[in-house]
C-alpha cells in the first residue's frame, strides 16, 4: 500500500506532465508582463538612447582649466555695500525683456523667461544644494548673502535642509535648489532638473550651455482667470527656483554660471548680454546685474509689470536716468 506522501508527489507530477507547457507558457508570460515596464530602461541602458544614470560626484570631469583666471564674484570693485551705478534706460535691456521670448520658450510659460516683471516676496528664501553634499549648502547660502549684502532687500535665506531636519521649515515655503554637477554617462539627454522645467529654445539653449535658471510661480497660477483669479502682484511672485549646472561647485567658473542663475531666479531675465553672453561676468558686470536686481526689489516696482509699465515706473520715481 503506497503511503499517502507517495501518491502526493504522483499527483503533482502527473499534473505538471499533464499542463507542462501551459504552465511554461503562463510563467513566460508573467515575466513578460513584469518586466515590460522596464522594457525602455533596458533599451536605454543598452543603445545610445540618449537617457543615462548621473555619474557619482568624484567620477565628474572637471571643469576646463583657465589660461587667464576669471575675475572674482563680488570682488574688488563689486564688494557688498559698495554703491551700485545708477543705470540707464537702455542698459535696463542688459536685464530684462529679451526680444522674441515667446518664440523662444515653452508657449505655455513665457512669463517665466521675460514678459512681466517677476521676483519672490518678502519672505525667507529656503536654499539648498540637491547635487552634491552638505557642505555645498553653506557655499549657497554664502554667495546669496553676498549678494543679499549689496541688495538688502532682498529676502533672508536659511538652510532649508537643516530646517527639514529640524522639522522647521519656513511657513513661507519658498525656495531655491541648485544641482550642481549634472554630468551623465550619455551626456546627449538632460533629465531630472533640466527636463521638465526647461522647454522651448530658451531651454534648449540653458541646458547646451550647462548652467539653467528656472522661477517657478505659486501652483495657484491654474487659477489664474475667472472668480477668485489673482492679481498680477500675486500671479508672478516666484515661489520656487531650480538651478542646473554641469560641473561642481568650486571649480573656476561655476561661480559664474551660478551667480548669473541665481539672479535671473531672482527676477533678472535670462537675455542675451547678460545670462547667455559667454565668458565671465565682468566686475562692471557684475554691479550693474546687481543695480537691475535692486531697482526690482525697489517697492515702488510689483510682479507682474510689462516692459512699459516697469520702465515709466522707474522713470516716475527717478530710479534710473533716462
Amino acid at each position: 500500500m503506497m503511503s499517502f506522501s507517495t501518491v502526493h508527489r504522483m499527483v503533482i507530477r502527473n499534473f505538471l506532465k499533464a499542463y507542462r507547457n501551459t504552465i511554461i507558457k503562463a510563467g513566460l508570460a508573467a515575466l513578460v508582463v513584469t518586466q515590460v515596464q522596464y522594457l525602455p530602461l533596458y533599451w536605454c541602458l543598452l543603445t545610445d538612447c540618449n537617457y543615462g544614470d548621473y555619474l557619482r560626484p568624484e567620477e565628474v570631469a572637471p571643469a576646463p582649466e583657465l589660461l587667464t583666471p576669471w575675475p572674482p564674484i563680488l570682488g574688488p570693485g563689486t564688494v557688498p555695500g559698495a554703491d551700485l551705478p545708477r543705470l540707464t534706460r537702455a542698459e535696463l535691456k542688459h536685464f530684462f525683456f529679451p526680444e522674441d521670448v515667446e518664440e523662444g520658450s515653452s508657449r505655455h510659460e513665457p512669463e517665466r523667461f521675460g514678459l512681466v516683471t517677476r521676483r519672490f516676496d518678502n519672505g525667507p528664501i529656503g536654499i539648498r544644494n540637491s547635487g552634491e553634499g552638505r557642505e555645498a549648502d553653506t557655499y549657497l547660502l554664502d554667495l546669496y548673502e553676498r549678494i543679499r549684502s549689496a541688495v538688502p532687500a532682498l529676502p533672508e535665506a536659511y538652510d532649508k535642509h537643516a530646517a527639514f531636519k529640524l522639522r522647521n521649515n519656513s511657513p513661507n515655503n519658498a525656495g531655491i535648489s541648485v544641482y550642481s554637477a549634472l554630468k551623465e554617462r550619455k551626456p546627449k539627454r538632460r533629465s531630472g532638473v533640466w527636463n521638465p522645467f526647461l522647454s522651448g529654445e530658451i531651454g534648449k539653449r540653458m541646458i547646451a550651455q550647462g548652467c539653467s535658471a528656472y522661477p517657478a510661480f505659486y501652483a495657484t497660477e491654474y487659477a489664474w482667470t475667472g472668480e477668485g483669479a489673482m492679481s498680477p502682484a500675486q500671479r508672478y511672485r516666484v515661489h520656487q527656483g531650480f538651478i542646473g549646472i554641469f560641473h561642481r561647485l568650486g571649480e573656476p567658473t561655476v561661480e559664474h554660471c551660478l551667480f548669473r542663475a541665481l539672479m535671473v531666479t531672482l527676477g533678472l531675465h535670462p537675455t542675451e548680454e547678460f545670462f547667455f553672453k559667454e565668458g565671465p561676468v565682468t566686475p562692471e558686470e557684475q554691479a550693474k546685474a546687481l543695480a537691475a536686481l535692486a531697482l526690482l526689489y525697489d517697492p515702488a516696482i510689483t510682479p507682474g509689470l510689462d516692459e512699459w509699465t516697469f520702465v515709466q515706473t522707474l522713470l516716475n520715481n527717478d530710479l534710473i536716468d533716462p
